[in-house]
C-alpha cells in the first residue's frame, strides 16, 4: 500500500468492532501532528519563549511588549478530507454503545470546544471532533486547555479567540511503495 494508507490487516467477525477501534486509534495518533506556537508546547507554556518580548515601534499606540499568542496548527491525514463525508455524523449506535471513547463529561468537553471554532469548515469542525476523541489523552488535554483569552493583543488591542489560534491543514498525501508492508506470496 501507499506509506499514507492505513496497514491492511485481517479482522475476524467476532470482535470486528475493537478491531476497527484500535486500527482506527493507532492510525490517528501515529499521522495527527500538532504543530505549537512557539511559545506554547503540549505541556503548556514554554517559559523561555514566552519571556521573550516582542518590540513594538515607538510611534506604536500598541503597548510596547505583547506576548505571541498560545497557537497550534492540527496537521490531519488527507485521508479525512478526502472521506469528509463520513465523519459528518454520529457513529452507529451499535457501535458507539460498544466501544467508549471518551468519557461523557470529555465527549461534552470536546464538542463544546470544536464549537468555538467557528472560523474552521463544517467538515472540518466534524473531521476535528472525531479525531480528538482518539488523540493521545495528553494531546488532547492540551488542545482542550488552549489558552485563548488574554494572550495577546491584535494591533487594536483587541483579545484573541480561540478560532484564531487553531488551524487545521492536511498532510500531503505518500503514494510511495511502503516496502514495510509489503509481502512476497
Amino acid at each position: 500500500g501507499a506509506s499514507s494508507c492505513p496497514p491492511v490487516r485481517v479482522f475476524d467477525a467476532e470482535h470486528l468492532n475493537e478491531q476497527l477501534h484500535t486500527a482506527f486509534t493507532a492510525f490517528v495518533q501515529s499521522t495527527t501532528q500538532l504543530k505549537w506556537s512557539s511559545n506554547w508546547t503540549e505541556e503548556g507554556v514554554n517559559s523561555e519563549a514566552a519571556n521573550h518580548v516582542k518590540q513594538k515601534p515607538a510611534s506604536s499606540m500598541v503597548p510596547k511588549s505583547r506576548r505571541l499568542p498560545p497557537s497550534v496548527d492540527i496537521n490531519l491525514s488527507m485521508i479525512f478530507k478526502w472521506y469528509k463525508e463520513d465523519f459528518q455524523h454520529p457513529l452507529p449506535t451499535h457501535y458507539s454503545q460498544s466501544i467508549k471513547v471518551v468519557g461523557d463529561e470529555e465527549d461534552v468537553a470536546i464538542t463544546t470546544w470544536v464549537g468555538k471554532l467557528d472560523h474552521l469548515k463544517d467538515h472540518d469542525r466534524h473531521v476535528l471532533g472525531v479525531v480528538m476523541k482518539y488523540l493521545q489523552p495528553s494531546k488532547r488535554k492540551a488542545l482542550l486547555t488552549l489558552p485563548h483569552i488574554g494572550t495577546k493583543a491584535t494591533s487594536y488591542g483587541d483579545v484573541l479567540p480561540l478560532s484564531s489560534a487553531v488551524k487545521v491543514s492536511y498532510l500531503p498525501y505518500d503514494w510511495s511503495n511502503d516496502s514495510a508492508a509489503v509481502m512476497e506470496m
